[in-house]
């Protein structure tokens, strides 16, 4: 694998687990909530791993590959560190590659004709992130994604995904399962906000991923909502 930059040496956030456990979880029940406890123990484990290791048990909570099949599955993996407020797709470029995030944190964003900015996705340790329309398309980008926080991720391109999926079977099993608990998750999000006020759509967001809110600047977290930076305050001191 090449490494284009040198991942960041920081310890592992605690948000890490948290992707962990849910991968965990989802696999014998698809979308479902976890223990504190449990989300320590993750924590625990995950600061002292390595890109490859992070990757390898990200893979294995959904599939088991080989050795082999890993290693080859890992040698198309670049890795990439970001700064703070770097962009990694900007609306109108032309998209080839997604990223699973090492440490850190990204937002995927939509701004209309009014510069109103629409978060469609934080994207913390143990997650995926890129345009996926245009990744799959060949169209340019229409969101952007940039780093909320200093970043360590892996990046693969289309091509070579497509490319190990049709070599393993398993490969292409795990990035469609990904792919399906992908759609489960962006329905899930759609009906939170069908269906339930600001006030629950926040304390369910705060009961997932308790570490976002001192991770993310509280005026993003307003704008994921869809609520205004005073009625977040209020919401937190509800």
């Amino acid at each position: 694998m090449q490494a284009i930059h040198s991942a960041p040496a920081n310890n592992a956030t605690a948000i890490l687990q948290q992707d962990i456990l849910s991968s965990e979880i989802a696999t014998r029940k698809f979308l479902s909530t976890f223990t504190v406890k449990k989300f320590d123990t993750y924590f625990h484990i995950a600061m002292h791993m390595t890109a490859e290791e992070t990757l390898k048990l990200h893979v294995a909570n959904i599939k088991t590959l080989t050795e082999e099949q890993f290693r080859h599955f890992f040698s198309h993996f670049d890795q990439l560190s970001f700064k703070k407020g770097q962009a990694i797709i900007s609306e109108g470029d032309l998209v080839s590659y997604e990223y699973f995030v090492l440490d850190g944190c990204l937002k995927s964003f939509y701004i209309n004709d009014e510069v109103k900015m629409f978060i469609l996705q934080f994207a913390m340790p143990g997650w995926w992130a890129s345009d996926y329309n245009a990744l799959y398309s060949g169209n340019r980008a229409t969101i952007n994604v940039d780093c909320v926080t200093n970043a360590a991720v892996l990046r693969i391109s289309n091509t070579a995904r497509e490319a190990l999926c049709n070599e393993i079977p398993e490969v292409a099993y795990f990035f469609r399962w990904r792919t399906n608990k992908g759609y489960a998750a962006a329905q899930k999000k759609m009906l939170s906000f069908m269906n339930k006020d600001a006030k629950h759509r926040y304390e369910e967001l705060m009961e997932q991923y308790p570490a976002l809110y001192n991770m993310v600047p509280k005026h993003l977290i307003a704008a994921y909502l869809g609520v205004s930076r005073e009625t977040l305050s209020r919401l937190y001191h509800s």
